[in-house]
């Protein structure tokens, strides 16, 4: 009798999935972010009242999301524990922004918006890691 496939937060294909999410998220992060802080004058103008270490941690961020869904694509455990210091340096630079805000600096609704994205984001990729990779997830089990 084999042993029944994993399901779930388990599941190896959800893994694979998110592992290519936090790729196209790590491009696209450099991206806006490459944008925001290094764009023409009428990009930044566009940016608005940016949170300035929002920004920079994302854009130097967006690289190491890349090697954790990567790493995290091939299945090394050392992937899922990267997310999850992700997620809370994420976590951390959240509350930083919030503090930031809450005297009286400039900033866009927007941003709130984004790194609740990202915080939530960062945060199921480290579930879905943590259990598909401790339920096996070989590259035999992933077609």
């Amino acid at each position: 009798m084999t042993a029944p496939h994993p399901t779930g937060f388990a599941n190896p294909k959800l893994l694979k999935m998110f592992s290519i999410i936090a790729v196209v998220f790590g491009m696209a992060s450099i991206f806006s972010g490459g944008t925001a802080l290094f764009g023409p004058e009428k990009a930044q103008i566009l940016a608005g009242d940016v949170v300035p270490f929002v920004v920079w941690f994302n854009f130097l961020g967006s690289g190491v999301y890349i090697v954790a869904g990567i790493g995290l694509y091939q299945r090394f455990e050392w992937a899922a524990t990267l997310a999850m210091v992700i997620t809370i340096a994420t976590v951390i630079i959240f509350i930083a922004m919030a503090f930031y805000i809450f005297t009286g600096a400039a900033f866009e609704a927007r941003t709130i918006g984004a790194m609740t994205f990202r915080t939530a984001l960062w945060a199921f990729i480290t579930i879905i890691a943590r259990k598909a990779l401790a339920a096996g997830a070989t590259p035999n089990t992933i077609h």
